[in-house]
């Protein structure tokens, strides 16, 4: 027979091949899951053809097929699986599995000097991955094992060490195990002030230095190559030559540096990041991440507030699925309340039936979460405006898949203003750029047609992007964010004039490009009365690190007016777009530029893709009427809401028509 389970997040280990990290079909006896659960599923009989399934955040599920066979009259056949789950790591679940069909034999361990953190990979005596092994604070390790020779592998911050050991004795083998000589160095990050400021650290082998894996750290949080930190970093690395890159996100300068390390003497580094972007009133916010809490992550509490200050975030929610966190509430003292604000968010995750990922936030201290099965959209946004009446309920990666997404799972396609029976139009907010489509441009864009067609109805949903973060490293905290104007006199603007301002669509999406625009008076989100010729001033802003090459004014869904750029080196400029108004009219500023070895290696690594930003909507009343008329409207507006902003008082006095309507 088939069967299927789901166990969505934690790393995927399969024998004979280790971590999994994509999509495969591989025969196997046993496989397993490590995280704060973890499980051993075994196949006694005979090895199984299992299925490895992903979904963008990670493993998922798994299907095992059973071998074809036939049956005589009265004949019985048994065959079994077997499910180990332990708060533990894997190692005694597989022990116990290989105790199911054979004896097994006590192998035990002691690296010395004690690393403090590591692990220590046992595979077969031709170097094949079986499993590995945590090391307790002594520096000791032990399994149980079948009778072979193995070969142990030490992974830790000082190197990797291996060596061969045999088991055949049933008292079963002691291996000591020697710890590399490892070398230290101090990195400390300051702003020009010399205020020290927290930031990414990258450490990458040269001539002839290995890059090494930093995964073992207990003094900051660390994934592959990557240093997360709050405070001046102290890094453990075996001795030898690294390429040291420093970001702090994309509103700051980076800092690419060769440092030595060696084993018998520190080495010290003191870096200057300065700010590259004006952002003025402007907040980066990350509006759906993911830490403990959520079942398809392991990233603590601690670690995530430390990657979201890193990179530069001002304003994060916090989004666990079905489960609210209060990251202020659970880690009060954490160095990144400095330069964080906190809020509580929940990812509404539906299945039976799915119906796709709702965001709500801020939500109220206390909240209860609806039940995630057997609940419509309907009664899921009816749940949350009763008991969280200020939130913004916001639509997550609206056409992922596999079953993730509410417009394809509620058969949505408003471009035809149609839609299944099931679907509900009443949420305020679109996440229209999602940090899992970061290497698929193309998402992107069919999530903006999708906005552009809903505008054109008269549904004006706000426009986010936020990275939906499950790890440390390669799903980046903060990438895209949103940023929101909220002009303030504090360092930290308030929770309620950051929601406000959220809600009304003073806000624009980025990968790393900065852009503003006006009509006249009006800002992104305003209605303004105007007709005829009217110019808007597009402030646009890059780094070389994020490059804008090309900048576009879009009216109604249309480019009307499209330019070249030239900030391939970063800078800053001002550009008057040109649009001519005889109706009602939406426009969307929106900037692009070719990826850059700087974009891909230093911002977001593993990241291949253009740089994008886009605008909220001006509004412009050409009739003078006092309200925004969508130029589709349909005249049923059940499956198109009116406007959440048809009436925005005061009403923006006209945009001045005598601008220049040639730019630079």
């Amino acid at each position: 027979w088939d069967d299927r389970m789901v166990w969505p997040g934690p790393r995927l280990w399969v024998p004979l091949v280790g971590a999994v990290e994509q999509r495969r079909t591989q025969r196997v006896s046993w496989f397993g899951r490590q995280g704060t659960k973890s499980y051993v599923m075994g196949f006694p009989n005979a090895p199984r053809k299992v299925a490895f399934g992903f979904d963008p955040h990670g493993p998922w599920d798994h299907s095992a097929r059973g071998e074809v066979f036939g049956l005589a009259p009265g004949q019985v056949r048994e065959d079994k699986r077997v499910l180990f789950v332990s708060d533990q790591s894997l190692a005694p679940l597989v022990s116990a599995f290989w105790g199911l069909s054979q004896p097994v034999f006590a192998l035990r361990g002691m690296v010395q000097p004690a690393p403090g953190r590591g692990e220590v990979q046992l595979a077969t005596g031709q170097g094949a991955p079986l499993v590995q092994l945590p090391l307790g604070a002594d520096g000791s390790f032990a399994l149980k094992v079948p009778a072979d020779a193995y070969a142990l592998t030490l992974q830790s911050t000082a190197g990797a060490h291996t060596q061969m050991v045999e088991v055949r004795d049933p008292d079963g083998a002691m291996v000591p195990i020697a710890m590399p000589a490892a070398g230290f160095v101090k990195v400390t990050v300051q702003d020009r002030a010399g205020e020290v400021i927290p930031a990414r650290l990258r450490f990458e082998g040269v001539d002839g230095t290995l890059t090494p894996t930093l995964g073992m750290s207990d003094r900051q949080p660390v994934a592959s190559n990557f240093v997360f930190a709050t405070h001046p970093a102290d890094v453990e690395l075996p001795a030898g030559k690294y390429r040291l890159t420093i970001t702090r996100g994309p509103e700051w300068s980076s800092h690419v540096s060769v440092v030595t390390v060696r084993s018998d003497v520190g080495t010290s580094l003191t870096a200057q990041l300065d700010r590259a972007i004006d952002v003025g009133a402007w907040v980066g916010a990350d509006l759906h991440v993911h830490a403990v809490g959520s079942f398809d992550s392991t990233v603590s509490i601690s670690d995530r507030l430390t990657t979201l200050a890193a990179e530069g975030v001002m304003v994060a929610v916090a989004t666990d699925h079905n489960h609210v966190n209060d990251y202020r509430a659970i880690a009060p003292d954490h160095r990144a309340w400095n330069w964080l604000m906190g809020e509580r968010g929940i990812e509404v995750t539906t299945w039976d039936p799915y119906w796709g990922h709702f965001n709500a936030y801020p939500l109220p201290e206390g909240f209860a979460p609806p039940a995630p099965v057997r609940q419509t959209p309907t009664q899921i946004f009816a749940w949350l405006r009763q008991r969280a009446p200020e939130a913004l309920v916001q639509v997550n990666h609206p056409r992922m898949k596999p079953l993730i997404g509410y417009f394809d799972l509620a058969a949505f396609d408003p471009s035809r203003s149609q839609a299944g029976a099931a679907f509900d139009p009443g949420f305020d907010a679109i996440e229209l750029a999602n940090g899992m489509d970061l290497g698929r441009q193309i998402e992107i864009e069919n999530n903006v047609v999708d906005w552009f067609a809903l505008l054109n109805r008269g549904a004006c949903y706000v426009a986010t992007g936020s990275s939906d973060s499950h790890k440390l490293a390669f799903q980046w905290a903060g990438y895209p964010r949103t940023y929101v104007n909220v002009p303030r006199d504090t360092a930290m603007p308030s929770s309620e004039a950051f929601f406000a301002n959220l809600r009304r669509g003073r806000a624009f999406v980025t990968s790393g490009p900065f852009v503003d625009a006006r009509l006249g008076d009006a800002q992104l989100g305003d209605l303004v009365s105007a007709t005829g010729d009217v110019v808007v001033r597009a402030e646009v802003q890059a780094t070389t690190m994020a490059p804008v090459h090309n900048i576009e004014l879009i009216a109604n869904g249309a480019v009307v007016f499209r330019r070249k750029l030239n900030l391939s080196q970063g800078g800053k400029t001002t550009t008057l777009l040109r649009a001519s108004i005889t109706r009602d009219t939406w426009l969307v500023v929106r900037v692009s530029g070719q990826a850059t070895p700087a974009f891909s290696g230093r911002l977001l690594p593993r990241t291949e893709n253009a740089t994008f930003a886009f605008t909220n909507p001006i509004f412009v009343d050409a009739d003078d009427d006092g309200r925004f008329s969508a130029p589709e409207a349909p005249e049923d507006p059940a499956l198109f809401p009116r406007c959440h902003r048809s009436h925005w008082p005061p009403l923006v006095a006209p945009a001045d028509a005598a601008l220049p309507l040639d730019g630079p």
